[in-house]
């Protein structure tokens, strides 16, 4: 009895060996995953994956500071440039008020400018006097410096107004950054910080949004048959929790095989516009397709 139990625990271990291998493979992102998912179906032979965001994006503030607003939640859906979480701007505005206030005060400008005007005045004047022996060359000399000082005066008090408009810019620009708007369409999937907690330099993620439009599909093929596939060629796929079979687009054809698999990257993007989709759900390719023209593979599409 102890023999005829230990037959059948180890027929069934060697029956579920090949998927507990599919899955560690799966978990560990390694390529031997996509070798594991390799299922004969009749006389083909299907590789399966699982659709993924075309893109991932960790959105952070550039700027630390207490997070004053969070106006999205996790699962909803956001259009390029919604806002999606602002900080506290108090002392900035306080700043830039100030800043505005001293970019707009002409006075310094003013006296300089009046000061110049004097001093060229008295230097013409002087000038004509000279040449009639009314006033010495030593005056005309110290009126001449001290007008080139009151120029060099008035240079600088225009560049200080300058550099004062600059800093108005400065802080309109920080008081943007401390806005944080959709860099892309998409879905917030995750939600690191709440409104009144801080952000600091060294962590200054707040939520985690995914583009779902198009969905790719990292497929990892034996050698020889990405030998007859290329970028931009139509597939077709199948998704077993629909049932139904959808056609994609190969996007890009790894260069680089695997040594220890004999596997390349194989991707595949899927048109997600309606989100009909979603990420994570298995997807399956049919090894023995061959290349075909757009139209007959949308004759093969299931409605």
């Amino acid at each position: 009895m102890f023999l005829l139990d230990l037959a059948r625990y180890t027929i069934d271990a060697m029956n579920q060996f090949p998927k507990l291998l599919f899955c560690l493979a799966v978990c560990c992102g390694s390529p031997l995953g996509s070798i594991a998912a390799v299922e004969p179906v009749g006389q083909t032979s299907r590789v399966f994956a699982f659709t993924e965001p075309n893109v991932t994006v960790h959105v952070a503030f550039s700027q630390p500071g207490r997070i004053e607003t969070l106006q999205v939640d996790e699962g909803q859906q956001v259009e390029l440039g919604d806002p999606l979480a602002a900080l506290e701007t108090g002392a900035l505005q306080v700043s830039q008020a100030i800043a505005k206030v001293r970019a707009a005060d002409q006075s310094t400008i003013t006296a300089a400018q009046a000061e110049t005007d004097a001093l060229q005045a008295r230097l013409t004047d002087l000038s004509a006097l000279q040449q009639s022996g009314g006033a010495s060359p030593e005056e005309v000399r110290r009126i001449s410096t001290e007008l080139d000082v009151a120029r060099a005066k008035l240079a600088t008090a225009k560049s200080e107004k300058e550099v004062q408009k600059l800093e108005v810019k400065q802080l309109a620009e920080q008081l943007k950054q401390r806005n944080l708007t959709a860099p892309l369409s998409g879905y917030v999937t995750e939600i690191q910080k709440r409104a009144g907690e801080y952000v600091s330099a060294g962590d200054p993620q707040v939520l985690e949004l995914v583009q779902l439009d198009p969905l790719k599909i990292r497929f990892y093929l034996p050698a020889a048959d990405t030998l007859r596939r290329e970028s931009g060629q139509p597939v077709l796929l199948h998704l077993p929790l629909l049932q139904i079979d959808v056609q994609g687009k190969i996007r890009r054809v790894s260069p680089v095989i695997d040594p220890e698999s004999g596997t390349a990257l194989v991707e595949v993007e899927l048109a997600n516009p309606d989100r009909t989709y979603r990420s994570g759900m298995r997807c399956e390719l049919r090894l023995d397709q061959t290349a075909v023209s757009p139209s007959e593979l949308s004759a093969q599409v299931s409605p």
